[in-house]
């Protein structure tokens, strides 16, 4: 593994990190430059791996390098997943589309855009630069295609110099998926409020009361209270005893009194 350099890779019980970090291009400068005949080399050097992970945050390079690049990930025998790590611009973008699976992280981005060129010279020069991108264009619209998307819509956005979300990346068919790294927490985080709902949806309901418990219980209470405030209010009379010894009439029966009506009675004492 190129330790040293942001491009690198390594390998590790059959599986392989692949890291592009920097340009492309066919005259390496800095250590995060990487030519297509360096990554071919160290491709090749990783051994018999079967998954090779991929991992992109590149602003692109030259068209002939990086469809060298995508080409020699896509004939690899391994599986294949691309990672936008950051941003996959121009053709960083097409060789992002070397992945089966090719992930974006949340906060990340393409860039897809026509082939363009600094030239100069005559006039036929001028003309056989255009037809030399065009060519360029059908290998990279071939690349971009992979994902499903029509040729009129991807027209549309190479020749309006589009930057894509992660969301248009999965809807346009750049991008197979969003971050999966942090699906299992989503997942765990969906079944725990799942299983909250379930416990509380199904939590029977008291009982209520019958329907005569009620007024006997208040009826007890009320009298208990009406007793006890009228103890503290007014102690007890004795029994009067007629002077001539005649029985007293028989009392008059109060009417029923309410249970508000008997409270109100004795706190008014």
């Amino acid at each position: 593994m190129n330790r040293n350099r942001y491009y690198a890779m390594d390998a590790l019980d059959g599986s392989a990190d692949v890291y592009l970090f920097g340009d492309v291009t066919s005259m390496p400068w800095q250590e995060s430059d990487a030519s297509a005949h360096t990554f071919a080399t160290d491709l090749m050097a990783l051994g018999p791996v079967t998954d090779i992970t991929c991992h992109i945050s590149s602003y692109g390079g030259e068209v002939e390098e990086g469809l060298a690049i995508y080409n020699a990930l896509l004939a690899h025998p391994a599986r294949i997943t691309t990672v936008c790590e950051g941003f996959a611009c121009s053709i960083a973008s097409v060789i992002f589309m070397a992945g089966t699976d090719r992930i974006m992280r949340e906060a990340s981005e393409l860039f897809v855009h026509d082939c363009w060129v600094y030239t100069q010279g005559d006039a036929d020069d001028l003309r056989k630069t255009a037809d030399d991108l065009d060519v360029q264009m059908v290998a990279c619209k071939t690349a971009y295609m992979r994902g499903g998307i029509d040729a009129d819509t991807l027209d549309t956005l190479l020749k309006a110099d589009s930057w894509l979300t992660p969301d248009q990346a999965v809807a346009y068919g750049f991008a197979t998926a969003i971050d999966a790294e942090s699906q299992p927490e989503q997942v765990a985080a969906s079944a725990r409020n799942s299983a909250f709902s379930r416990i509380f949806a199904e939590a029977p309901a008291p009982e209520p009361p019958a329907p005569d418990a009620l007024p006997t219980y208040a009826t007890a209470f009320a009298d208990l209270v009406a007793e006890a405030v009228s103890a503290r209010i007014e102690p007890p009379t004795p029994a009067s005893v007629p002077l001539d010894g005649a029985p007293d009439e028989p009392p008059v029966p109060a009417e029923p009194m309410t249970l508000a009506m008997r409270l109100a009675t004795a706190l008014a004492r």
